[in-house]
């Protein structure tokens, strides 16, 4: 342990159980206190030449490995499938290809088209138009079959979920809100041809994905290496096929050490286990240590975020830090250099964004996904028949009102329709900011806009600041937060108030609570 180094009394337990205790481990550690300096500490304390630091990604990986004794391996979880996939296939490299799944479900959604619009074509032919019976739903688009089809491949991978049982499908469907314009029964047997086209591809070709890494080490039962102990960070945001491949990598007289905070599991849309903290002690036998002191936040962001985590604690000696609420309209005189902005959703973000920027302030929205997922509405908008980028506000608004219209066909939609109306807003606030010549030059200012390096300002959704902190943070519509909509699943509504939590807690002394100004 670093001379320099004095633990609290909270770490001093976990530390006393690292060098004198048994079995598995699992530290709650609220926001801000030092969970993976924790690990980083605890890992000094072993006497072993086998230990794993599993770090949540590769950013982490090389940060630490100058912090973590020499003996210590630090990975994460995919490069360790992806060692087992290039042993199993006799291979020295791997490229991974992003779009590999995307080509094998447009290609079926194509076939499973057209089968449905001879069905509904030969309905046509048989109607009788004088009767008062309602005309036959027209086929779902393919891009529609194709979205359900990738949906329920990726989920099944990330979740383990058996392809083959109707009864897991409709579990996806149901828990992550999936929308199915086709009825599974009808579109389940692909799910599983798709699934074994990547398999076989995989052996035949070398070709996977990035989360192929884990899930084919899972359907192919390889074997990791075993280790002595095994330090997990994150580990609230484990999806199944990470855990599965923790349990591979357990030996008779392996001891586990997981640290993570249940507060902070925002993923759960992504395919990580919503109660993944809790799922892990019991099936780990873990022992529960609380790492519950905050040396981020002063008292006053504290004793806020007190309201949702009840046994966070200021660290002794902390200063009080400042907590001010403020109006949207008013922000431009409170921004300097160096801030951090947070909302829960994109569309804000990118109308003050390019208020900073008319303003010669330097800015930039984090996330380089985000701006893709944008740039991919807007290649939907030029696809429409008679387009005219002089009317793409008109397009735009044509798309939105036929996507909306059809996900309100569907039940347990209302988040995806909030979600898509925040990417169309988003865009028309680009749109009207850019003036633009061109669909190609607006793209391009699009793909600029969103970033994930550091820049002057910093704008930022909630869930892509995992990690982050800043002196001074800002907060947008805070008083919107815990998000909620209808039909909201128990698990979605713990999420969104740990979203809020993550918010406060990435100031180091000043907290901005922006409240939007109400139209009249």
């Amino acid at each position: 342990m670093s001379s320099e180094f004095q633990p609290s009394v909270y770490q001093s337990a976990i530390f006393d159980w690292v060098s004198n205790g048994t079995g598995n481990a699992i530290i709650n550690a609220v926001a801000g206190s030092g969970k993976t300096t924790t690990l980083v500490e605890a890992s000094k304390l072993i006497d072993s030449d086998n230990v794993l630091f599993a770090a949540f990604n590769t950013h982490i990986v090389g940060t630490l490995r100058s912090r973590l004794p020499k003996k210590t391996i630090c990975r994460t979880m995919h490069s360790i499938g992806r060692e087992c996939l290039l042993k199993h296939l006799g291979l020295t490299t791997i490229k991974p290809i992003s779009n590999k799944y995307r080509a094998y479900c447009r290609t079926i959604a194509k076939s499973i088209h057209e089968q449905l619009e001879t069905i509904y074509d030969n309905k046509l032919k048989a109607f009788d138009f004088n009767s008062d019976v309602d005309l036959p739903d027209a086929p779902p688009l393919v891009e529609e079959i194709r979205n359900q089809l990738q949906t329920l491949t990726d989920f099944c991978r990330t979740t383990l979920a058996d392809p083959e049982s109707l009864e897991e499908l409709e579990n996806l469907a149901e828990h992550f809100s999936i929308d199915c314009p086709v009825p599974l029964p009808k579109i389940k047997d692909y799910v599983k041809h798709i699934l074994d086209m990547g398999e076989s591809d995989a052996l035949e070709s070398n070709t996977i994905d990035f989360t192929d890494m884990l899930w084919l080490t899972f359907k192919w039962n390889l074997k990791p290496p075993k280790f002595h102990w095994v330090l997990i960070d994150e580990a609230q945001d484990l999806n199944a096929s990470q855990l599965h491949l923790v349990n591979k990598m357990v030996g008779e007289n392996t001891r586990l050490l997981f640290v993570g905070d249940p507060k902070q599991a925002i993923y759960g849309f992504s395919g990580a286990d919503s109660n993944a903290f809790s799922n892990i002690k019991v099936k780990t036998n873990a022992q529960e240590f609380p790492l519950s002191i905050c040396y981020r936040c002063p008292a006053k962001i504290v004793g806020l975020a007190k309201t949702i985590v009840e046994q966070i604690e200021p660290r002794p000696g902390c200063i009080d830090g400042e907590i001010t609420e403020i109006k949207e309209d008013a922000i431009l005189s409170h921004v300097k250099d160096g801030d951090l902005i947070l909302c829960r959703s994109t569309a804000p973000l990118v109308k003050l964004c390019f208020k900073l920027l008319s303003n010669k302030k330097q800015a930039r929205i984090k996330g380089k996904d985000i701006g893709k997922a944008l740039i991919k509405i807007v290649k939907d908008v030029e696809a429409e028949d008679g387009f005219d980028f002089t009317q793409f506000l008109d397009f735009l608004e044509k798309i939105k009102i036929e996507r909306i219209n059809k996900l309100n066909q569907k039940p347990d939609n209302e988040q995806q329709v909030e979600d898509f109306i925040d990417q169309v807003e988003s865009i028309a606030a680009c749109f009207v900011s850019y003036n633009c010549k061109s669909a190609p030059e607006f793209r391009a200012e699009l793909d600029n806009l969103f970033s994930d390096e550091s820049t002057v300002i910093t704008l930022s959704t909630i869930h892509k600041t995992k990690g982050l902190e800043e002196d001074r943070v800002f907060i947008l519509h805070y008083e919107k937060m815990p998000l909620k909509w209808k039909k909201q699943k128990d698990w979605q509504f713990t999420q969104e108030n740990n979203l809020k939590y993550v918010a406060i807690t990435r100031t180091k002394q000043h907290l901005y609570l922006v409240s939007e100004v109400q139209e009249a």
